[in-house]
C-alpha cells in the first residue's frame, strides 16, 4: 500500500512539473515603461500590466483570437494566407527550376570560342582602342595649348 502511495505521489508531481514547463514557454513577457506586457502565445491575447499596491493589475490590451481550425472553411484569415503564400511559394520554385534549366543549357551549349564569345570579347577591346585614342588626342592637344611645337 505504501508502495502505491509513493508510485501515485510521483506520478502527480510529474504530471505537475510538465504542466508547469509547458506553461513556462506559453507567455512571453516585455518591459514597457513602468508596467509589463504578456502575451499568451496560445491563444494571443496581449495583457498590460502595471503594479497596483501590493500586486499588479492586469488590462486586455489586444483580445484573443478563435484558433483557426483547418477543416473548418471559415476559420479566419490567416489559413487563407497561408495557402496563397504556399501556392506563390510553389510557383516561384517552378520558375527557379526552369531559369537554372536555361542557364544550364546555355552554358552547355556556348563553346569556349563561339561567335557570341569573341564578338563580345571584339567590342570590348574596339571600345577600349577608341577609348585610349580619344586620351591620346586630347592629351596632344593639351600639350599643344601650352604652346609646344614638337608635338604633332
Amino acid at each position: 500500500m505504501r508502495a502505491l502511495l509513493i508510485l501515485a505521489l510521483a506520478l502527480l508531481m510529474s504530471v505537475n512539473a510538465a504542466a508547469q514547463a509547458e506553461d513556462e514557454g506559453r507567455f512571453q513577457i516585455e518591459r514597457v515603461g513602468e508596467g509589463l506586457l504578456r502575451l499568451d502565445r496560445i491563444t494571443g491575447e496581449v495583457q498590460l500590466c502595471v503594479r497596483a499596491t501590493p500586486t499588479f493589475g492586469c488590462r486586455t490590451v489586444v483580445d484573443a483570437e478563435a484558433p483557426v481550425i483547418p477543416d473548418e472553411p471559415a476559420s479566419g484569415t490567416l489559413l487563407a494566407e497561408n495557402e496563397a503564400l504556399k501556392a506563390e511559394n510553389r510557383a516561384l520554385r517552378e520558375r527557379l527550376r526552369m531559369i537554372a534549366a536555361l542557364v544550364e543549357d546555355a552554358a552547355l551549349t556556348r563553346s569556349p570560342l563561339s561567335s557570341t564569345t569573341f564578338g563580345t570579347t571584339k567590342r570590348e577591346i574596339d571600345e577600349a582602342v577608341e577609348v585610349t585614342d580619344y586620351a591620346v588626342r586630347r592629351f596632344r592637344d593639351l600639350l599643344k595649348s601650352f604652346g609646344d611645337e614638337s608635338v604633332r
